[in-house]
């Protein structure tokens, strides 16, 4: 960016740069503290929750519709200290799946009726999207994860780090 653009002051620039900048790096971390296998990336949430709280895709690529005791299963399998803050995590494609579930004629999603920045919820528990989650197909394994987000810690060991520089060929002297 040239110092005449950032000078400019019709747009600030700066701002700009630094939320495009901060939302791509969060999205490509965002993929291996979803996915990642712990070796030589962190340990995703989808590797970290125990097996007991996932749910797999059925042969026919959806979840089992026609089982809602799968879901129980997975709710109850989660310790009572963290069921309490316990939340779905699902991909986009799988959220809308599982609104349409009816359990006893009645859909089993409830939508946030308490206001922005309220999740809707699946089941009574809060239900999240995320990009990095597999879609619901035969061979997408696990689609779907029940647990306490709160207790998951990520730790960076190296800062990201922004660097720039009015200097002529600066990238090229860098060692």
């Amino acid at each position: 960016v040239s110092r005449e653009l950032v000078e400019d002051g019709v747009l600030d620039i700066e701002a700009l740069i630094g939320r495009v900048l901060g939302r791509n790096i969060a999205n490509y971390l965002g993929y291996d503290f979803t996915l990642g296998t712990g070796t030589g990336q962190p340990n995703g949430v989808r590797t970290l929750v125990p097996a007991g709280n996932k749910v797999n895709t059925a042969a026919g690529g959806l979840f089992p519709t026609a089982d809602f005791d799968l879901f129980f299963d997975v709710i109850a399998k989660l310790k009572g200290g963290y069921r309490r803050s316990a939340k779905w995590m699902v991909n986009d494609t799988a959220m809308f799946t599982l609104r349409k579930l009816k359990m006893n004629g009645v859909y089993a999603w409830e939508p946030n009726l308490q206001g922005a920045g309220q999740p809707d919820t699946f089941l009574g528990y809060p239900i999240l999207s995320d990009p990095n989650i597999p879609v619901p197909a035969s061979n997408a394994g696990v689609t779907a994860l029940f647990a306490d987000f709160s207790a998951y810690y990520v730790r960076l060991v190296r800062d990201v780090r922004v660097e720039w520089s009015m200097e002529y060929a600066w990238v090229k002297d860098r060692k």
